[in-house]
């Protein structure tokens, strides 16, 4: 009995197909991962401006104290993940310990959290900061709670306040896209429009592809584009650049019908 085998392709020349494709596909389609942008550098040493309130309560009875004070803080960056390492007096025991609070960056925007206390068994027990960055300076409002129960005490501690880091040395933003080129489906004849917004230290550059390939002379946030028929469809994407690095857009969709 003889089989007929169509289209069967061997290994090398399926290898060869799929480097191929690979190569030849719109850059607009990779996987967010390879998209991701690039996160300002924070790492270094810092000086915090710390203003922060207690409101403990303790069976029944309130006090408030407040904590101000400069100190220096040093960061380790990962990525857009950072660690703040700081020494500071725990309001409980009056002693000095050390801090560890893991943050994270998107765009100009920061947030961190850790332990508001250690050495105590509390639970809940954490600070969490909200804030941005910019220029020479982070600032965050800071809030958190601690409550602790034990040798039949109890005793709650409220935190509130705000975390001013700066430094010397002024901080490079690389690019970070607020808003998205979206898809759109038009009529042919119709005017198009594809914008990006966009924040980083300038200036940015800007670069509009279809299909993986440079669009000549769109070097500017909005894509204007006239007159489209259906050799205009394909996948847009930007690609915007400072000295602090580069990111690129999502793919939009046009489709002309």
């Amino acid at each position: 009995m003889n089989y007929r085998i169509q289209n069967m392709i061997t290994l090398p020349a399926l290898v060869r197909r799929l480097v191929f494709i690979a190569f030849t596909a719109s850059l607009c389609f990779l996987p967010a991962f390879a998209r991701a942008a690039a996160c300002v550098n924070i790492a270094g040493t810092w000086s915090l401006h710390e203003s922060v309130t207690f409101h403990i309560t303790e069976d029944g009875e309130t006090d408030e104290q407040t904590q101000s004070g400069i100190a220096d803080v040093q960061i380790t960056q990962r990525g857009c993940n950072f660690t703040i390492v700081s020494q500071v007096q725990n309001p409980l025991t009056g002693r000095s310990m050390t801090l560890r609070r893991h943050g994270k960056i998107m765009g100009n925007m920061v947030t961190y959290s850790g332990p508001g206390a250690l050495g105590v068994p509390c639970q809940p027990n954490y600070v969490k900061g909200v804030g941005t960055i910019g220029g020479r300076e982070m600032s965050l409002a800071v809030a958190g709670l601690i409550r602790c129960s034990a040798g039949g005490h109890n005793l709650t501690v409220e935190i509130s306040g705000t975390d001013l880091f700066s430094t010397e040395h002024a901080l490079v933003f690389p690019p970070f896209i607020a808003v998205q080129p979206e898809p759109q489906t038009v009529a042919a004849g119709t005017d198009v429009s594809l914008s990006v917004s966009a924040t980083g230290t300038g200036p940015l550059s800007y670069q509009w592809k279809r299909n993986g390939r440079v669009i000549p002379d769109a070097t500017s946030p909005v894509l204007s584009l006239t007159n489209v028929q259906k050799g205009n469809s394909g996948s847009y994407c930007v690609f915007i650049s400072n000295a602090a690095g580069r990111v690129k857009s999502r793919a939009a969709r046009l489709v002309v019908r």
